[in-house]
């Protein structure tokens, strides 16, 4: 056994090959590189990568070489110059830099952790929140961030394990990181929370936990999002008054294309004609708020995911201009010309019968 460990110690000691002992600490930099810019690649893959290299050639070596037949001096040296010999030289001090980084970076990148620490590597938490619903296109969709620290991280990883893995537990516990600090005021994020906390916990404990969150963080997105599930319309319209008093700077206060806005009349007399035109005119102008309200930042600035919420401002667009025809036709009621058009056409169809007699 000893002469195995000293044969051992011969193959791995440092000093032998300067150049190829600098490629192999290249290397195992290499390796903690990769494990700070890509979530693809594990730490612990790495590290079985480089031990079991360094395994597999040292037991090469052992076997073709008897520990107790090889004296010291010059022939030790020249039977520990085999390939597997120098494979496992390599491998060794390849994992031993890479193991020494990953416990620098406590699990992490070593490099990353050093450079945070000596203020190379500066973190702007909220440029972050800005850029990385940017930067995570389709091909990273299916991929979890294993260190979430952002709320668009927390974001990426509920969307995730609740869409693609079915795994509401997981989702959950991300949809809630969301919130624990600044509130992220993104509407894709809200209905998010709605939708995993529907499915891990239930309709009602979500909407009591996003009620709470409201008056904690006053993010007026969860308004939205609650005033989209509320069943009742007169609860409804006061869930929407309270957003249109406490955030008439946030656009979907003043529309919401989920939340329809439907009015009806219980007659056909100028007073409910009246009251149908004035609803109008408030969608109407509720419409052109969320236009200019939406359209003053980049789609960006109201949901980490944009792409799934359409042309909103195109969208809107159109039902203003729906409406207004619309509006159009009240108008007309209003002022008596649909009245004398009626007329005018029963006149004319009573004599066109009277002259055919």
């Amino acid at each position: 056994m000893a002469n195995q460990a000293k044969l051992l110690w011969q193959v791995v000691r440092p000093g032998q090959k300067p150049v190829s002992e600098a490629i192999a600490g290249s290397v195992g930099v290499a390796g903690d590189l990769a494990n700070m810019v890509t979530d693809s690649v594990q730490a612990w893959m790495l590290a079985a990568l480089f031990a079991g290299g360094a395994a597999v050639a040292m037991f090469l070596c052992l076997k073709q070489i008897s520990p107790a037949a090889v004296a010291d001096g010059p022939e030790l040296d020249e039977k520990i110059k085999c390939l597997p010999c120098d494979v496992g030289h390599f491998m060794t001090l390849s994992a031993a830099v890479f193991s020494i980084l990953w416990m620098i970076g406590g699990g992490g990148s070593g490099i990353e952790a050093i450079g945070q620490r000596l203020g190379v590597i500066e973190q702007k938490v909220d440029v972050i929140g800005e850029d990385v619903g940017e930067i995570r296109d389709a091909s990273q969709i299916n991929i979890p961030i294993k260190r979430p620290k952002t709320a668009a991280d927390h974001f990426h990883n509920a969307f995730l394990f609740h869409q693609f893995r079915s795994d509401s537990q997981t989702a959950w516990t991300h949809a809630q990181a969301m919130y624990e600090g600044t509130a992220p005021v993104k509407l894709d994020a809200a209905q998010l929370f709605y939708d995993v906390g529907s499915a891990a916990v239930g309709q009602a404990e979500t909407l009591t936990r996003m009620q709470a969150l409201y008056e904690k963080n006053r993010d007026p997105s969860l308004l939205v999002v609650m005033a989209r599930a509320e069943p009742n319309p007169e609860k409804k319209r006061e869930i929407v008054s309270q957003l249109k008093t406490n955030a008439p700077d946030y656009p979907f206060s003043w529309w919401d294309p989920m939340r329809p806005e439907t009015q009806s009349t219980s007659g056909f007399s100028r007073r409910d004609t009246e009251k149908m035109a004035a609803a109008i005119d408030a969608q109407i102008d509720g419409l052109r708020k969320f236009r200019e309200l939406y359209g003053a930042k980049p789609a960006t600035h109201w949901a980490f995911r944009p792409n799934f919420l359409g042309n909103l401002t195109d969208l809107a667009g159109q039902m203003e201009t729906s409406l207004q025809g619309t509006r159009a036709t009240y108008e007309q009621i209003l002022s008596g010309e649909v009245a004398r058009k009626a007329r005018e056409e029963a006149k004319r169809q009573f004599e066109e019968a009277r002259a055919g007699r």
